[in-house]
C-alpha cells in the first residue's frame, strides 16, 4: 500500500501546473484555464470578494474550458 502512496505521490510532482510553489499574501485564483484564473484575478484587484472571483471564474471557465464531450453532444 505504501509503494503505491509513494509512486502517486512521486508521479504527480513530475505533473505540477508549476515549477515552484506559489504563495500570496492577500489572495489567490486557481482554475483549469489561464484565461480564467486572469478574470478572477482581475475581479480581486478591483476589490471584488472570493465570491464574486469564483463567479466570474465558473462564467470565463463556462466560456473558454469546455470539454470536448459538449461538442460532440451538440454536433449529433
Amino acid at each position: 500500500m505504501s509503494a503505491v502512496f509513494w509512486s502517486l505521490a512521486v508521479g504527480s510532482v513530475a505533473h505540477a501546473a508549476s515549477a515552484r510553489p506559489v504563495a500570496a499574501e492577500k489572495g489567490m485564483v486557481v482554475s483549469a484555464q489561464h484565461l480564467a484564473t486572469e478574470v478572477g484575478v482581475n475581479i480581486l484587484k478591483r476589490g471584488g470578494s472570493a465570491i464574486d472571483a469564483a463567479v466570474a471564474v465558473g462564467y470565463a471557465l463556462a466560456v473558454v474550458y469546455r470539454p470536448p464531450v459538449i461538442w460532440a453532444v451538440a454536433a449529433s
